[in-house]
């Protein structure tokens, strides 16, 4: 996966691998709930809950066809 930067500050950019695996990750250390939304499941800001891995780290993998997407953080519920 390759992220970089959009013209927009509040969206990201993600390419999907060869593979398929795309594995986003976001750090928030007082975040209760984060999901990501993106091109992927039509900005629906639920269907992706992230999983916290401590310190504040959440990641979540996605099983994507090879593209390009981009997606947004949804942290309690902002």
């Amino acid at each position: 996966m390759s992220a970089k930067k959009s013209a927009n500050p509040n969206k990201k950019n993600a390419r999907a691998s060869s593979t398929g695996t795309v594995q986003i990750s976001f750090h928030h250390q007082t975040a209760r709930e984060v999901f990501v939304a993106g091109t992927f499941n039509d900005w629906h800001p639920a269907a992706s809950l992230m999983v916290e891995v401590g310190g504040g780290r959440w990641v979540k993998e996605l099983a994507l066809p090879p593209g390009r997407y981009e997606y947004r953080f949804v942290v309690d519920g902002v």
